[in-house]
């Protein structure tokens, strides 16, 4: 089972300095927990939902994710074809980094920093 989402609510977890124990509270067991961060499990909507309000996190608009997110893509496909046009997308997204974290997009936001840096 995998579902990115299960990584971003660990990543927003750790973070926010929450244990397992603090963020579970209230919504479910922290073993339970626990196995959906480590992509064991994948809950129906209504739980994210229940952990992301818990945890802070608020997404953008469907336009603007579906926008970062053909930032993103269009920046992986110039990568591996190693097109010249590749810093121009670059800088687009390194222009749209705020909102990269605050989108559904963030764990693949996190590779095109780790494929920038080494560009």
């Amino acid at each position: 089972m995998n579902d990115i989402r299960n990584l971003f609510i660990h990543q927003k977890r750790l973070e926010k300095g929450l244990s397992l124990e603090e963020l579970a509270d209230g919504i479910c067991s922290p073993s339970y927990l626990s196995r959906i961060e480590q992509n064991k499990v994948v809950p129906g909507e209504e739980f994210y939902n229940l952990l992301e309000t818990k945890l802070g996190i608020h997404y953008l608009e469907d336009q603007e994710e579906e926008r970062l997110n053909a930032m993103l893509d269009s920046y992986f496909k110039l990568y591996f074809a190693e097109d010249p046009d590749l810093p121009l997308v670059a800088k687009k997204i390194n222009n749209s980094a705020d909102q990269m974290k605050g989108s559904r997009h963030f764990i693949k936001y996190l590779l095109f920093t780790h494929f920038f840096s080494s560009f």
